[in-house]
């Protein structure tokens, strides 16, 4: 833990060390984060993905970022209709504005090393929801000597996160030219009042061609060697999205019938470098991106004019992807007639890594040992160890060793809280990885300096817990360099609610209940043990079963008080028709049910590490990628989970109206939210007989399922 810390110091203290810009007389004073904002401090570099066969290496000026902009999607926090709603925002800044101007960087731009920068940001938003976290993107090299080429002015008049998806490059009438266009994408958690440290590796949004001749292939005979005289593109595409987008869109874009043609230098007659341009999808319903080369054989008046495909060895069309270097060898057939030629196609990798000294060997884990001894929960190949019904006490040990000190760091998903495995806090879950101080070898043939480091892993239990799905990531960092690490993951997926072979289906990233509130079985049919309670909106202990037909038979008149409803009513369905709420209006318990099922109360009818999804998780199943399936047959609506094979099966229960009139039982469905409306509606989401899904609010008068959502 105490290396963890010193780590993040010294990078926080790195980031503030070079963060005057150019010319400043001094560092500006920078206040720390507090209400309504967050420090946001990056590493931006590591513009690389991984080295090709031939250890290519970028030119500098590929790497080179001359100006960042930075936009920064924050996520509200609570119930929309609520009046302690916090609203999230759509945050713009840029490094040619003034700093800590209201969109400015709160720190410049530095660059720290070739291809490596840092710089700090001040985002200001009322809501930062830290379980959906902040969508953040960075554009370089925006800004440009060229004025019809300048975006500048373009990205700051964005007003939203959708907007600037859909923003286009300028036209160009020319291939691109260094610096180029670069983002870089991610999502990270942000908090009020709060400093966050994270690194964003640059992608080019352009493509890279190189033109080559192959002089290994050469004919004794120097007769047949081929000049090459001119490369020129035809039909490339004029602009580019600033984000990478599918091949549909890719294609509605223009295309250029043909750039200026360029010509090797003196020096290599034989080989053109770096020619940029777009990307293109090049299928064969659209104008494909070709090539045409120009040139003769030495000594000979033979004209060569080839117009070359993108395609592989095949035949088959090659999309020009981003940041992604193609390479186009060209050979002589040898009869002095044709050319022959081929297409590679790499990552275009600039070959460096942020490193504090030498590269450093990869991190390994040896002498792996268990106590007690494990035979079937360990999966070396994965790195992953099943704590699915393990008792407590059982320990892992391993070694370490390279030319560095390594440190660790722990993150816990899915139970965040790590409350299903006992942990408390955050340096709790830290605690569970002991390390010995490393140990330093010279060898004495080379001088070689390795080093040592044994570690003990605590393997977390659930046994007598909540049994919820849970990860637990244990990261063994290189002390010299962050981004090389090896991982340990400590998995649970728990039977839900101890009914044997019931799992969790993930679903949008999320854990869900594989059966609603009072259901045992995924196995349809139109009993309760396929599609469970209904319930009125925050009566947690009414449990209600739709009839087929007619109503409900245990009706009361209603609206009547709380106390009432928790003791003498208990078991009643509280029907009303003049008004829209089970609870009299001015009860003083209405503020203590309007907040029973939210997340912060969490007194709901779900099992212990489990609560009501929120509207917005609730929407995810209309927003679904899969769209669901609606089986009247089967009496349910499905939806395909994140992971192969698993569904997401939502019963078509029906519900009951106000008056307790059962409706659309076996051909629809409505599901509870977790947060009442300041107009007293709750959020639903309604599976419609047509087969569609929608989100509306409804009256707590009437009753619902329950799908439950991890916590």
């Amino acid at each position: 833990m105490k290396h963890t810390i010193l780590f993040t110091t010294i990078l926080a203290l790195l980031l503030l060390a070079f963060a005057c810009s150019e010319g400043q007389e001094g560092p500006l004073e920078i206040l720390p984060a507090g209400d309504g904002t967050a420090l946001l401090s990056m590493r931006i570099g590591d513009i690389r993905t991984r080295a090709d066969e031939n250890d290519f290496t970028a030119e500098a000026a590929e790497k080179e970022i001359r100006s960042l902009a930075c936009f920064v999607q924050t996520y509200g926090v609570g119930d929309e209709d609520a009046p302690e709603y916090k609203p999230g925002a759509f945050g713009k800044y840029f490094s040619t504005e003034d700093l800590q101007s209201p969109m400015g960087m709160e720190e410049a731009l530095v660059k720290k090393s070739e291809g490596v920068y840092s710089v700090t940001v001040r985002v200001r938003s009322e809501g930062f929801n830290t379980e959906k976290g902040s969508d953040v993107i960075f554009i370089a090299n925006y800004q440009h000597t060229d004025p019809a080429l300048d975006l500048t002015e373009d990205l700051k008049k964005l007003e939203s996160w959708e907007e600037l998806e859909a923003m286009l490059t300028k036209k160009v009438t020319q291939s691109p030219g260094a610096p180029l266009l670069m983002f870089a994408q991610q999502n990270v958690t942000l908090v009020e009042g709060k400093n966050h440290i994270s690194t964003a590796a640059m992608k080019r949004m352009a493509v890279r061609l190189d033109v080559e001749y192959v002089e290994k292939l050469l004919d004794p005979d120097a007769t047949k060697k081929f000049n090459l005289t001119s490369v020129q593109l035809v039909n490339p595409k004029n602009s580019s999205f600033l984000l990478p987008h599918d091949e549909d869109e890719v294609d509605a874009l223009e295309v250029a019938a043909t750039f200026p043609v360029v010509t090797p230098t003196t020096e290599k007659p034989d080989e053109i470098k770096q020619i940029y341009l777009y990307p293109a999808s090049n299928r064969n319903n659209t104008e494909p991106t070709r090539i045409r080369v120009k040139g003769t054989y030495y000594n000979t008046n033979l004209p060569i004019d080839k117009t070359i495909d993108f395609v592989d060895g095949e035949g088959n069309s090659l999309p020009l992807v981003h940041n992604t270097r193609y390479a186009l060898q060209l050979m002589p057939t040898g009869d002095n007639k044709d050319l022959n030629w081929t297409f590679t196609a790499v990552d275009w990798s600039d070959g460096r890594t942020i490193e504090v000294n030498a590269a450093q060997d990869p991190v390994v884990l040896k002498d792996i040992e268990f106590t007690p001894a494990q035979t079937t929960r360990w999966d070396a190949a994965k790195r992953a160890f099943d704590i699915n019904d393990l008792a407590e006490g059982a320990t892992m040990k391993f070694t370490v060793e390279g030319n560095s000190p390594t440190t660790f760091d722990v993150t816990c998903l899915y139970n965040k809280t790590a409350s299903s495995i006992g942990i408390t806090d955050a340096a709790g879950l830290q605690a569970i990885v002991t390390q010995s101080p490393a140990e330093a070898k010279i060898d004495p043939a080379t001088q070689k300096t390795t080093f040592s480091q044994a570690y003990s892993i605590a393997i977390p239990s659930q046994e007598g817990r909540e049994q919820v799905p849970i990860e637990i990531k244990v990261y063994i960092r290189d002390a010299a360099n962050y981004n090389n690490a090896d991982s340990i993951i400590f998995t649970s997926l728990p039977d839900y609610n101890g009914i044997a072979g019931l799992k969790p289906v993930k679903f949008a990233g999320q854990y869900w209940a594989p059966v609603n509130v009072g259901a045992t079985t995924t196995t349809s049919g139109d009993n309760l043990a396929f599609m469970g309670y209904t319930f009125q909106w925050g009566r947690n202990g009414t449990k209600l079963e739709v009839p087929t037909t007619g109503s409900l038979s245990n009706m009361v008149e209603g609206p009547v008080s709380y106390a009432k409803a928790s003791t003498d009513y208990k078991d009643n369905f509280i029907s009303t028709v003049a008004e829209n709420d089970w609870l009299i209006a001015e009860d003083a318990y209405k503020p203590t049910r309007d907040l029973l099922w939210s997340k912060n109360v969490n007194d709901s009818p779900c099992p212990k590490g489990w609560r009501l999804p929120r509207v917005d998780e609730l929407k995810k199943i209309v927003d679904a990628k899969t769209p669901g399936v609606h089986e009247v047959s089967n009496l349910r609506f499905v939806i395909q989970g994140d992971e192969a094979g698993t569904e997401l099966i939502l019963p078509l229960a029906g519900w009951c109206t106000r008056d307790g009139a059962s409706f659309s039982r076996g051909a629809g469905g409505l599901y509870w939210a977790s947060g009442l409306s300041a107009k007293g509606k709750a959020g639903r989401i309604l599976i419609n007989p047509n087969g569609t899904t929608v989100i509306d609010y409804g009256f707590p008068v009437a009753t619902q399922s329950i799908r439950c959502i991890q916590e």
